[in-house]
């Protein structure tokens, strides 16, 4: 484990201060910043996993939560850092999409 890894490097945010304990409405400097980790991936495995539910409740699917961890593993990319710890696959939206459309869909419309 992890089966799934998202992109969360570098990913331009909303600046807060931890000085003056407010946000970037009321915080002087730069109104954002780039920062790393989960909080920063998190988002984007979200927004991902809303797509795919969008995407088959419009081919009148209903997908269980077993079945969308399948497509995202089966869909994901290999990871190309080289990093010999990381085996699981890199969230591919455009993958996923085309994946759940042959696997999934397919089948329903051949019904």
């Amino acid at each position: 484990k992890p089966e799934v890894f998202a992109y969360g490097h570098h990913v331009e945010a909303a600046n807060y201060s931890f000085w003056k304990d407010d946000y970037a409405s009321r915080y002087y400097g730069s109104l954002s910043q780039l920062m790393s980790g989960t909080s920063m991936a998190t988002p984007h495995a979200a927004g991902i996993v809303a797509i795919l539910l969008q995407e088959a409740r419009a081919q009148g699917i209903e997908l269980t939560p077993a079945q969308v961890k399948e497509i995202l593993m089966r869909s994901g990319s290999s990871p190309a850092n080289g990093n010999p710890y990381q085996q699981g696959a890199t969230l591919d939206p455009v993958a996923m999409i085309k994946y759940f459309r042959s696997h999934y869909a397919a089948t329903v419309a051949a019904r």
